[in-house]
C-alpha cells in the first residue's frame, strides 16, 4: 500500500533491526481442542496487556476461555470466561488500555445467539445476551471506542432467507435496540469493525456480501445514529473475502489511516490484496506466489524511533499453501517471511501488538493430533543507541548510516562478525528485491558502498521506505529515499 512516506520527516532516522520469527511458542496444552482464536488490538499506552480468547472443547460442547500477556513474552495459564450450557463458538475481542470486551456466538436449544461479556475489576461479568430474536446468529466482532467509552458489538444474522449484519451499542448504562448495518438481498458476513479517519475517528464496518452473485468486500459508517449505505471495495466476477481491517494509530490528523487486507482469487488462486479504507479504489497485491494465500489479519503497527518520531506499518499475517500444506506467514517490513512451517495444519492467524516493541502471531495448528494454539513474538525496542542494552538482547552494534538517503553517495554498514564479504539486498515495501549492491570491506565487520537510488535494471526509484538485509545477518535495516 502507498505507505505514507509524506516524509513529514525530515528527521534523521534512527535504523533498527529486527529478529526473525522464534520458533512456535506452545500457548495451550492437552487433549482438548483450542480452537478460533481472537486477540485484542494493542492502543496507545505504555504500560498495556493484551488479551488472547479462543474456544476449548469439552465433552459435550465448547468453551470460551482466555488468557492475557502483561510482560510482551509470556501468556498466563488459561481461564474460563464462560461455560454457558450447549456450547460456545467463535469469540472476537475488542480491548482499549487494558480494558477488554468480548462477544461470542452461544448455541442454546438448537438457536444461535450473540453472547457478551466485558473485563473490569479483575474479572470478567457474567455473560448478557446481545441477541434474543429468534434468528441464528454467527460471527460477532467487539469494539470499545476511543472516545466515550462506548462499547460495539456487530454479528451477522439469518433473517428472510439471507444473512444481514446487525449492530447494538452500549453507551456506558444502556444498550441501544438492534441497529442494522445491512439488511438487502443476498447474504454478507464476516463483520469487521474500524476506524475512518475522516470525519475525525467516525466508527466503520468491513463485510464480505454476495449482493451481486459473487463475493466483494463492502464498507459502512456510522454516521448520525445510522450506518450509512454500502459501499463496494471490489466488484467483478472473482471471490474477494475475509476482510481484515488493520486497527489505526493516531499521530496527527494527516497521518491517521487504516488499512484494510482481504484475499481475492481474481488471478486463479486465492492472493492478498489490500487499500486504505479512506482511498480504497487505491489498491495493492500484498502476495504473489501461485499458492493460496487466505485468512488474513492485519494491525497497523507504530514504528519509533529514537527522536519519539513515528510512522505507521502494517503488520500482516496470513495462512499460506506455498509449502504443500497450511502455514502462518507475516510480514512486518520488506519481505515476507515464514512465521511456522510445521508439516501439520497451522491456519486461523490473529496478530497483535504489545508497547510498540513486541508483534504476536497467534495461531491454531493440530501438530499434537488435536488443536491447539501457538504463537510467536518478534522484539523491535524502537530505536538504536550503540551502546543501548536490553533484557533480550546483546548492545546494539549493527546499524546502517545515513538512514536519510540523497542519491548519488556513500553508505556504511557495521554488522557483527567479520566476514571478508557479504551478498546485500534492498527491498521496497512491498518485500521485492529490488537492488543488490557491491560492497567492500574497509575494516573487520565494516562494510561500504555506493548507491545513486537506481533499481538493478537503472531505473531511478522514487522517494520513500526502503529495506536493506544481508545475507547471514538477522537485522533488517531502513533507509529513507529523497530527491
Amino acid at each position: 500500500m502507498k505507505r505514507w512516506v509524506l516524509i513529514i520527516v525530515l528527521l534523521a532516522w534512527a535504523s533498527a533491526s529486527f529478529a526473525v520469527w522464534p520458533p512456535a511458542q506452545r500457548i495451550t496444552t492437552g487433549p482438548n481442542d483450542n480452537l478460533n482464536p481472537a486477540l485484542s488490538y494493542y492502543e496507545g499506552t505504555y504500560r498495556d496487556t493484551v488479551c488472547l480468547v479462543w474456544q476449548r472443547s469439552r465433552t459435550s460442547g465448547w468453551d470460551i476461555y482466555y488468557s492475557t500477556n502483561s510482560t510482551g513474552t509470556a501468556w498466563t495459564a488459561p481461564q474460563v470466561l464462560a461455560n454457558q450450557a450447549d456450547s460456545n463458538l467463535t469469540p472476537a475481542v475488542g480491548g482499549f488500555h487494558s480494558r477488554w470486551v468480548c462477544a461470542w456466538v452461544n448455541v442454546h436449544g438448537g438457536i444461535q445467539d450473540i453472547a457478551f461479556s466485558r473485563y473490569q475489576a479483575g474479572a470478567w461479568t457474567a455473560p448478557f445476551a446481545i441477541s434474543t430474536d429468534g434468528f441464528d446468529d454467527a460471527e460477532p466482532t467487539a469494539w470499545i471506542a476511543e472516545f466515550r467509552d462506548s462499547i460495539w458489538v456487530a454479528w451477522s444474522s439469518f433473517r428472510s432467507g439471507g444473512w444481514s449484519i446487525i449492530s447494538r451499542v452500549y453507551n456506558g448504562s444502556s444498550w441501544s435496540p438492534e441497529i442494522p448495518v445491512v439488511t438487502s438481498p443476498g447474504n454478507n458476513r464476516a463483520p469487521r469493525f474500524f476506524q475512518y479517519a475522516q470525519p475525525w475517528r467516525s466508527l466503520g464496518l468491513a463485510w464480505q456480501g454476495d449482493a451481486n452473485g459473487n463475493w466483494d468486500i463492502y464498507l459502512s459508517k456510522f454516521q448520525g445514529g445510522i450506518w450509512t449505505p454500502p459501499v463496494a471495495v471490489t466488484s467483478g466476477p472473482q471471490a474477494d473475502i475475509a476482510p481484515a481491517p488493520a486497527y489505526p494509530y493516531r499521530i496527527v490528523p494527516i497521518m491517521q489511516h487504516t488499512d484494510l487486507v482481504w484475499a481475492s482469487d481474481s488471478l486463479g488462486n486465492f492472493e492478498l490484496f489490500g487499500t486504505l479504507v479512506d482511498s480504497p479504489s487505491d489498491r495493492e497485491r500484498i502476495t504473489a506466489n501461485d499458492s493460496s494465500d487466505a485468512e488474513p489479519a492485519a494491525l497497523n503497527h507504530l514504528l519509533p524511533s529514537e527522536q519519539a518520531l513515528v510512522f505507521p506499518t502494517v503488520l500482516a499475517a496470513w495462512t499460506s499453501r506455498r509449502d504443500g500444506n497450511p502455514n502462518i506467514y507475516a510480514q512486518l517490513f520488506g519481505p515476507q517471511e515464514a512465521v511456522d512451517i510445521h508439516p501439520a495444519t497451522d491456519d486461523h492467524p490473529v496478530v497483535t501488538s504489545f508497547n510498540h516493541i513486541y508483534e504476536w502471531v497467534v495461531w491454531q495448528s493440530n501438530r499434537d493430533g488435536n488443536w491447539n494454539l501457538f504463537g510467536s513474538y518478534q522484539y523491535e525496542p524502537g530505536g538504536v543507541e550503540n551502546e543501548r542494552k536490553s533484557s533480550l538482547r546483546q548492545p546494539w552494534a549493527d546499524r546502517l548510516s545515513p538512514t536519510l538517503f540523497s542519491p548519488p553517495g556513500q553508505l556504511k554498514l557495521v554488522l557483527s562478525g567479520s566476514r571478508p564479504e557479504r551478498s546485500l539486498v534492498f527491498y521496497d515495501l512491498q518485500g521485492r528485491p529490488i537492488y543488490r549492491p557491491t560492497v567492500r570491506q574497509k575494516a573487520p565487520g565494516h562494510y561500504e558502498f555506493s548507491w545513486d537510488g537506481r533499481d538493478q535494471t537503472g531505473h531511478p526509484l522514487p522517494s520513500g521506505l526502503y529495506f536493506l538485509r544481508a545475507e547471514g545477518s538477522p537485522p533488517l535495516f531502513r533507509l529513507i529515499l529523497l530527491r
